[in-house]
């Protein structure tokens, strides 16, 4: 478990597919029934942000952060 996977829409498909799965064990159908709406959303949030971050000049793209949750971020983006 790392709670930084937040910084990667991508990800969160993984996490929201096992939050269903275990839901759904729990008797709770309806997230499972939610998930590609979640999916899709995802996936549109991830277009967006690589769209938006490439029209920073790719010299210009550079992160300088104390914490490493950022290489979920950098390495998507």
């Amino acid at each position: 478990f790392d709670p930084h996977v937040w910084f990667d829409p991508t990800l969160w498909t993984f996490a929201a597919a096992r939050i269903a799965e275990a839901l759904a064990e729990a008797g709770v159908p309806a997230a499972a029934a939610a998930l590609p709406a979640w999916e899709a959303e995802t996936a549109a949030l991830h277009l967006y942000a690589g769209e938006v971050l490439a029209t920073v000049p790719e010299e210009a793209r550079v992160l300088v952060t104390a914490h490493d949750a950022f290489r979920y971020w950098g390495r998507a983006y």
